[in-house]
């Protein structure tokens, strides 16, 4: 593979020289001079995809240098990032921290890459590795650490939970950084030892390899995950992701037994746009046999702010797609309430009660919302707009 198509890497701990060359690189692409000079901080891990590149050159070539842009933006530094409050900002958006001590049990604490917020299933974490680094991902102060985590303790965990509770860990959310960062062979015997596993039902896998390193994909894999995934949720943003090469993968995944179905962020300056997402939910449903499923709103995450899409703006979004496109296409609306109330489903015409007004629902406060938790009956939660 020539030297234009390979990844581009920029990591803390490289040469100035070693960094120059990929920096220049970047600028190849079409990327505004904040974000080169955000890169250029030491500190700052750059990881795209070749896969990414050579997409976003075809796009260029194409004339649609705004759609290039915008996938340019989940993954290129923004100079934006480092002039931003982080006081108040959590780096745990899910809130599972605020809930982990209910779910030790004596002599077996849960591992740190176990993630829970409800008792019959869990978020497994067996890498951190990530294909390409978003620069909105929630959990990007451990995305992108490619040491290896010591899985018997989790096994033991679940083992152990599963033996002496009556409500079972039945579901096994596979996460990360992204599990297909592992090795055919490294997966396959998670997937094997946790198939055995008493009370064990279902395996989901969450990943961004089929999107950004289609390659990834071979028949080896598929053989791995025949049979011990349920469903794979693939993590989409735009519909110039949907590309020859990505259709093409997800119509080999459904075809071994996997239920595939898609998990969306809503990025302002990416896909804050009612045609962007129409055409995106769309595509994924009638191309890549894709139910969409989550359409998530901001997790709040520090050095990602300048992505919120304002929640009244949302509202009007999915309003929109809810007027034009089959139900088969629209994805649930969610809000993860970080303080580990849980995620609260937003209602296709959920109406915002102001100041004064009674019912039940989303009420607008001084600086955000207050949003009843799925999880604490009675508890609100505050969610900052």
């Amino acid at each position: 593979m020539g030297k234009k198509t390979e990844e581009i890497r920029v990591l803390p701990g490289m040469s100035t020289e070693e960094r120059q060359t990929e920096l220049l690189r970047l600028s190849e692409l079409i990327v505004d001079e904040p974000g080169l000079s955000a890169a250029a901080n030491r500190s700052v891990k750059v990881l795209i995809s070749s896969h990414m590149i050579r997409l976003i050159r075809r796009i260029i070539a194409s004339g649609d240098k705004k759609g290039a842009q915008a996938l340019l933006r989940t993954v290129i530094p923004s100079a934006l990032e480092f002039g931003q409050r982080l006081a108040g900002w959590k780096v745990d958006g899910m809130g599972t921290g605020h809930r982990k001590g209910e779910f030790d049990l004596p002599n077996c604490y849960q591992p740190h890459n176990i993630r829970r917020l409800y008792p019959d299933r869990i978020i497994l974490i067996p890498s951190f590795k990530c294909p390409v680094l978003c620069r909105y991902c929630f959990r990007r102060a451990e995305a992108g650490n490619e040491r290896p985590i010591n899985m018997q303790p989790s096994l033991d965990y679940i083992r152990s939970w599963n033996g002496s509770q009556d409500a079972k860990i039945r579901d096994v959310i596979l996460s990360g950084g992204d599990p297909l960062s592992l090795s055919d062979e490294d997966l396959g015997n998670l997937l094997a030892k946790l198939r055995a596993i008493p009370g064990v039902q279902i395996i989901r896998i969450d990943t961004k390899y089929p999107v950004v390193r289609p390659e990834r994909i071979t028949e080896g894999l598929l053989s791995v995950l025949a049979g011990r995934v349920n469903i794979m949720t693939l993590h989409f943003t735009h519909p110039l992701e949907i590309c020859d090469e990505v259709v093409d993968v997800c119509r080999r995944l459904s075809c071994h037994g996997m239920t595939l179905r898609s998990y969306t962020p809503l990025l302002k300056g990416v896909n804050d746009d009612r045609k962007i997402l129409k055409e995106l939910f769309w595509t994924l449903l009638s191309r890549c046999g894709i139910s969409p499923y989550y359409a998530v709103q901001f997790i709040e995450t520090p050095g990602a702010q300048h992505f919120r899409i304002p929640l009244a703006q949302t509202l009007d979004l999915m309003r929109g797609l809810h007027e034009e496109l089959s139900g088969q296409a629209i994805p649930n609306l969610v809000i993860y309430l970080n303080d580990g109330g849980g995620k609260y489903v937003v209602s296709p015409h959920e109406k915002i009660l102001m100041p004064g007004e009674s019912g039940t629902g989303i009420r607008k406060v001084e600086a955000g919302y207050k949003i009843p938790s799925p999880l604490n009956p009675g508890r609100y939660s505050f969610y900052p707009d």
